[in-house]
């Protein structure tokens, strides 16, 4: 019979705890603002800061809930196949939740600099170059790393 370390069943606690507490903050979050939400946003008129809003708002929150039903066994399913899949979907909601606060940001950013055109050129020409590293990194992690789920 093979023992498990306490050290790691400690580790694995701990990053859990973190995990469960973070989703729990994110889901009050949602709680307390939502009659805000719709209020302010769902009534407004349709813009591409409004759907940017949306869309990072409900994919963290779906992104998160799959990742706390994997955390808690309810996904799991122990073939490899499963387990490579699970990594590729954890791969691209990460970037995916990252990248749409940063374009988020890069919105405002060229607001704040009056919206000219010279201002959007810069900013979405860095923006391409930081996300083909990024992907490519990915890709690279990804496929060359041991699957672990």
């Amino acid at each position: 019979i093979m023992t498990v370390p306490p050290e790691f069943l400690n580790s694995l606690f701990i990053r859990k705890s973190f995990f469960f507490a973070g989703h729990s903050l994110l889901v009050y979050d949602y709680l307390l603002t939502f009659s805000r939400e719709v209020e302010y946003v769902w009534g407004a008129p349709w813009t591409v800061v409004k759907a940017a809003f949306l869309l990072n708002r409900y994919s963290n929150l779906i992104g998160q809930s799959v990742v706390a039903l994997q955390e808690t066994g309810k996904l799991s399913h122990g073939s490899y196949e499963f387990c490579a899949r699970y990594n590729l979907f954890a791969t691209i909601f990460v970037v995916f939740s990252t990248e749409s606060i940063h374009i988020l940001v890069l919105m405002r950013a060229w607001a704040i600099w009056g919206c000219t055109y010279r201002a959007a050129v810069l900013l979405i020409v860095l923006y391409v170059i930081y996300i083909l590293v990024v992907v490519r990194l990915s890709v690279y992690i990804t496929t060359s790393a041991d699957c672990e789920c």
